[in-house]
């Protein structure tokens, strides 16, 4: 990825074309269906009487990834950017943290935090020194179940982490427009190379907390993805997003005999690189989580699911609300024999509270509960913060229900539940059996 944004050859491209407005101050404004191009001539934009492109969907983005513009972009104020860009350049980039790590730390160092629904969250977001749009996406009151399963500063780094991923993706099509210009002038044939995120950060459906074999042996649609080599999508209306096929659909079908249907959300940059270009194998990896959560005290391969699909939907509209350019939901369908054999464990009661208290704590796991240490497959109750921080307790007897995250299925409030994926064997498994199918969130 190169550090001009757009590139430095695409831009020329873009201003023949009138495509792309002059820089004012380190930023530039461009219309998102111009970032989001594939082919600079495949697009024909209105212009506004000085000759460049409508401001008409547009979107101020810094010209230099590293700079104090794109704090600005990931949303910190900017008093906050340049106290964050000072400490970046005292450090410089043989540092002992890089660009993005330095936003993330600042975040962290800061005194106080806000988790449960008493907390002064306004206030909590505003000294961190993040900018009132965002601090407004994070507080929307349509997401405040899923907003108390974690804390003012683990969603603060998250949005980042979803604007990061965002520019990056404006950044990878003006990389790929300028190879492909550049092929086209060499009179050389031109094979999209994709593009490449290697973050696996927490913008996507995970546990609720964070500390202060083979392709399926039966017909896939063509409107999803199995877990070998894509296929193209016909009966449906569908989109292309990278290297990534979709389809967009209102009802989407949520029972296979033989097979349990689970749920993830997440914001599309995470998966562009969901399968293998030459193999077309499933790539679990990118659906991990990181950690503490409320099922996973230390890292390791973890891959969080769920039964309910409007727990996904709430994942992938939050981080869409928040910054990221697209969200997804995943479908995706695992068979009973795989799930049976993994022989899950199921959380609750008094050990559910335990073990929630445990890996929020990031503690080292009771004898009695480190069995499931080693257990590829736990199911319980998605945990929350409502009248007090599980992060704070003292105790696991504190939690009760109130620490359920309860979501609406069907006219009900239920509590919603997880399936959490472990171990290097039980990823394997699923990258073998899982089939996934994509959906545009809109």
């Amino acid at each position: 990825m190169s550090s001009s944004l757009p590139n430095v050859d695409d831009v020329q491209d873009l201003d023949a074309l009138s495509l792309i407005n002059p820089v004012i101050n380190g930023i530039r404004q461009m219309s998102i269906s111009t970032l989001l191009l594939n082919n600079s001539s495949s697009l024909s934009l209105h212009t506004t009487d000085s000759g460049y492109a409508s401001a008409e969907e547009g979107m101020l983005i810094p010209t230099v990834f590293e700079s104090v513009k794109t704090y600005e972009f990931i949303g910190f104020t900017a008093e906050t950017s340049a106290k964050v860009w000072a400490i970046w350049t005292d450090v410089g980039p043989d540092g002992p943290w890089d660009f993005e790590e330095t936003a993330r730390n600042f975040i962290k160092d800061q005194a106080h935090d806000a988790s449960n629904l008493d907390d002064d969250w306004h206030q909590v977001l505003q000294n961190l020194g993040l900018k009132e749009d965002l601090y407004a996406a994070i507080l929307d009151p349509a997401y405040n179940s899923l907003r108390l399963t974690a804390s003012a500063k683990f969603w603060a780094i998250d949005s980042f982490q979803l604007r990061f991923r965002t520019l990056k993706l404006y950044q990878d099509k003006s990389d790929e427009r300028a190879k492909l210009l550049a092929r086209k002038r060499a009179g050389t044939p031109y094979t999209s190379l994709g593009m490449h995120s290697g973050e696996h950060e927490a913008s996507e459906q995970a546990g609720g907390c964070t500390a202060d074999a083979q392709s399926l042996r039966r017909s896939i649609p063509t409107t999803s993805l199995s877990s070998r080599a894509p296929q193209s999508a016909s009966a449906a209306q569908s989109s292309q997003t990278g290297s990534v096929q979709v389809a967009t659909a209102t009802n989407h079908p949520h029972f296979t005999p033989g097979f349990t249907t689970l749920w993830k959300g997440i914001d599309g940059k995470r998966i562009q690189h969901l399968y293998n270009e030459d193999s077309g194998d499933l790539d679990v990896s990118r659906l991990y989580s990181s950690w503490p959560t409320d099922f996973m005290g230390v890292s390791g391969p973890t891959l969080y699911l769920s039964l309910e699909k409007e727990v996904a939907n709430l994942y992938a509209k939050y981080a869409k609300r928040r910054g990221a350019e697209s969200a997804k939901l995943l479908e995706c369908i695992i068979p009973n024999s795989v799930i049976t054999s993994s022989e899950p464990y199921m959380l609750t009661g008094d050990e559910w509270k335990e073990f929630v208290w445990t890996c929020c704590h990031s503690q080292r796991m009771p004898k009695h509960l480190r069995k499931l240490n080693s257990s590829r497959l736990l199911t319980g109750h998605i945990s929350q913060s409502r009248t007090k921080s599980i992060a704070r307790m003292e105790s696991w007897e504190e939690l009760d229900d109130s620490n359920f995250m309860r979501v609406s299925e069907g006219g009900c409030e239920i509590n919603a539940s997880q399936y959490v994926f472990k171990t290097e064997e039980m990823m394997d498994i699923l990258a073998d059996t899982m089939e996934v199918k994509i959906w545009d969130v809109l």
